[in-house]
């Protein structure tokens, strides 16, 4: 990995380790550990913020360290995994902490029409979670059993549902007013929340588009030059190309 790339992940990690203390901070402070709404915050943010952000970096930083698509998976999916069972706890809490108090599950008469945007918002990242979760298992079985890609569209579904989960954690940090939040840490996890977004959704999207179109560019004049012949070399690493390399050729 070259040393742009340890920079920029070192950052994010910054990013995503005050981000995760941040919210524990504020809500163990104002609302303690023992409330069940308590863990709704935390585990969302650490599922999104965190275990989703590191899955997608999984393949966006294999591509551009020039790694198999195998070895990038293996990580990619154990991030996710992880990222689901935080989803469903953060779920879990907010579902008990609202049972405990008899509350409505979606929004009451006189709700806060940001709250309400951010319990609709909330619903939808869940589901698509757990829809990406299943989806992830059948195409990695497919590929394990028959070598077969399926679902392309996993891929972009799965960019779209951490921005919803990174937007809505936004809207929380928004409205939450209690007062370790606001006088010490909401500007913070606001402006870091943003940085992760940018990070993963532009910056590494862009050299990994660069990287790609440096790569097929490449490929041709390979294939010019050794026109006619069977096999050929990909890159100065010498390796072997052809149309089933999991490198570039596949979008996700």
């Amino acid at each position: 990995m070259s040393l742009k790339l340890w920079v920029f992940r070192f950052f994010v990690l910054v990013a995503e380790i005050i981000i995760t203390y941040a919210v524990f901070n504020a809500l163990s402070t104002d609302v303690g550990l023992q409330a069940d709404f308590t863990w709704h915050p935390i585990l969302m943010t650490v599922g999104f913020a965190g275990f989703m952000n590191e899955g997608l970096l999984q393949y966006y930083l294999g591509d551009l360290d020039q790694k198999k698509r195998s070895e990038s998976r293996i990580g990619h999916g154990m991030f996710q995994i992880l990222c689901c069972a935080c989803v469903l706890g953060g779920y879990i809490a907010i579902f008990r902490a609202h049972e405990k108090g008899q509350k409505s599950q979606f929004w009451s008469p006189g709700t806060p029409f940001i709250k309400v945007v951010h319990v609709c918002i909330g619903y939808v990242a869940v589901l698509m979670v757990l829809l990406q979760f299943v989806i992830g298992l059948i195409k990695l079985w497919a590929k394990l059993r028959r070598d077969e890609s399926m679902y392309k569209w996993h891929g972009y579904s799965g960019i779209t549902v951490y921005f919803l989960g990174m937007f809505n954690i936004l809207l929380g940090c928004i409205f939450w007013d209690s007062k370790t939040w606001v006088d010490g840490w909401s500007k913070t996890f606001a402006i870091l929340c943003v940085f992760l977004l940018f990070c993963s959704l532009f910056y590494v999207q862009w050299l990994r588009n660069g990287a790609q179109n440096a790569h097929s560019a490449s490929m041709m004049k390979l294939t010019a030059s050794n026109e006619g012949s069977d096999n050929f070399y990909a890159g100065a690493g010498g390796g072997k190309y052809t149309d089933n390399d999991d490198g570039f050729k596949e979008a996700f």
